[in-house]
């Protein structure tokens, strides 16, 4: 079954379907759908993408709420407008569309998902660490999951619970520098201040980010003063 995948990096969370359908989809623009008949909410759903994929939020909610208009049962529409709102920092919204997807969807990892990284960034720890584990209960191997859950729980201060769900992210995906960062702070967070820059190095292995770089480099020498 095709799911979506959310990708929780900088606060965003970027559905890896749209990358799938990016060039189906352009190739359907640049024809002119409007001109081949009646476009359907499905479709608007895969304009709404396309514009996601950019980071056009605005043109991604409009498309997403053409389709819901047409068909307000489309749960996929939902989904895609409540992360549309959750990147722009309209979490509010998020939440009120992620939460009539999980109505209409009640089995849909990726809405559980990207509701509790919604939570999360109104620092509403236990209610994202609820839908974070759904969502892993749903999709065990759910990485992002996983890194959410960890950082909810390294920010409410427990700490093992926190290295315990960045571990498993690392099992599922050695390559995750995400997964890295988020247990090297929760080790710190901990005390265990050697397993943090071992971490931490190994972040900086993995990681293309010069800004997350710098800082994760001025840590580990404070660190190890």
């Amino acid at each position: 079954m095709e799911r979506a995948f959310r990708v929780m990096y900088k606060g965003e969370i970027i559905p890896r379907r749209v990358k799938l359908i990016l060039f189906a989809v352009g190739i359907v623009l640049l024809l002119g759908l409007a001109g081949c008949g009646e476009v359907t909410a499905e479709q608007h759903v895969q304009q709404g993408d396309a514009h996601f994929g950019q980071g056009q939020w605005e043109q991604a909610i409009a498309q997403y709420t053409r389709a819901i208009e047409l068909d307000p049962e489309l749960a996929a529409a939902y989904i895609g407008r409540g992360a549309a709102y959750g990147n722009k920092g309209d979490n509010d919204e998020a939440i009120a569309d992620l939460t009539r997807a999980i109505g209409l969807d009640p089995l849909n990892a990726d809405a559980y998902y990207s509701r509790g990284v919604a939570y999360l960034h109104k620092m509403y720890y236990g209610e994202a660490i609820a839908d974070l584990t759904v969502a892993i209960e749903l999709s065990p191997e759910f990485v992002l999951a996983y890194c959410g859950r960890g950082l909810a729980y390294e920010r409410s201060w427990h700490y093992p619970e926190a290295i315990a769900d960045f571990t498993a992210a690392i099992e599922l995906a050695p390559e995750s520098a995400m997964a890295y960062l988020g247990r090297g702070s929760a080790y710190e967070g901990a005390g265990t201040i050697a397993d943090a820059i071992r971490d931490y190095e190994t972040f900086l292995t993995l990681s293309s980010d010069p800004d997350l770089n710098e800082w994760v480099s001025r840590r580990i020498h404070e660190l190890e003063d």
